[in-house]
């Protein structure tokens, strides 16, 4: 009599357990979009259909993309980007240089 109530309370505990789990949404990967792809574009590998490289979207440089290493690299990248908009430093404006030949002289014009 005893193994039978052990057998049955075995059986609850499985039936318990399959339960528990067969009640829980599947489990999907959460969606960990780093806002660095906004400022890159992803460079497939045309075989695997695999991200292998990210470009960015500024100054056009690219980059070997991993999973291990992550957005860190883009990340790095962002602040030295010399063309990317928040680096770039608008309270100075650039100076250009015009080059005219007059009379067979050569002179030039600072313009902005």
């Amino acid at each position: 009599m005893s193994s039978t109530r052990e057998n049955t309370k075995v059986q609850n505990a499985q039936t318990i357990a399959a339960e528990s789990t067969s009640n829980k949404p599947p489990r999907s990967r959460p969606n960990a979009k780093s806002a660095m792809w906004q400022h890159f574009e992803k460079i497939y590998n045309s075989k695997t259909n695999k991200i292998e490289g990210t470009k960015c979207m500024y100054c056009e440089k690219t980059f070997v993309y991993s999973v291990a290493n992550g957005t860190s690299l883009m990340r790095k990248h962002l602040t030295s980007c010399k063309k990317f908009p928040q680096n770039v430093d608008s309270s100075q404006t650039l100076l250009s240089f015009k080059t005219t030949q007059k009379d067979g002289r050569q002179t030039s014009e600072i313009g902005t």
